[in-house]
């Protein structure tokens, strides 16, 4: 599902706040899960194809651990090419690393867009061990443009907003 933000448009999803200073698409299917704290995944959550030709993962406290990432490229590099061409199609071979670090993971593809199949997951190692929806953004390159991804939340951030619900409830009685 895609929703529209417009400049200034502030939402809230799943606890995350998203605010833009200009327009922009959020995918709410283009999810990165940081609920293990020993492992991220990315998802399509949705019941459509998602085409993309890279994606980036950026933390503002400087939280990923690039030694600890196991995307795309790296699974070319052990020659999983089936495992890649199976699950994203042939353009699903030929992603590259580009300026990792603390702050930011970017894999780009240079030969089109891969498909990333509905209600797919796949790990991407412990690449956030301390990060939270709150820390993390993640993007994508779709054909229509840079798309704004969803970051679930850790369990720590998941039992605080449990918590507050709860105090919320009781406080009304």
């Amino acid at each position: 599902m895609k929703t529209l933000l417009t400049a200034l448009t502030i939402i809230a999803l799943a606890g995350t706040v998203y605010a833009a200073g200009s327009e922009f698409e959020l995918d709410e299917d283009f999810v990165l899960d940081v609920t293990d704290p020993n492992e991220a995944f990315l998802e399509n959550t949705g019941t459509s194809v998602i085409e993309f030709a890279g994606f980036t993962i950026k933390s503002a406290g400087d939280l990923l651990d690039y030694d600890n990432y196991y995307g795309l490229n790296a699974r070319q590099v052990d020659g999983l090419y089936t495992w890649l061409a199976d699950n994203f199609g042939n353009s699903g071979i030929g992603f590259g690393p580009a300026n990792p670090g603390s702050n930011q993971i970017t894999e780009l593809q240079n030969t089109g867009y891969a498909v990333f199949q509905p209600g797919f997951r796949f790990s991407l190692g412990n690449c956030a061990p301390n990060g939270t929806d709150a820390d993390l953004d993640i993007t994508y390159l779709s054909p229509g443009g840079t798309l704004e991804g969803r970051v679930v939340p850790e369990p720590a951030t998941m039992s605080l907003l449990a918590l507050g619900g709860i105090l919320g409830l009781r406080r009304r009685r």
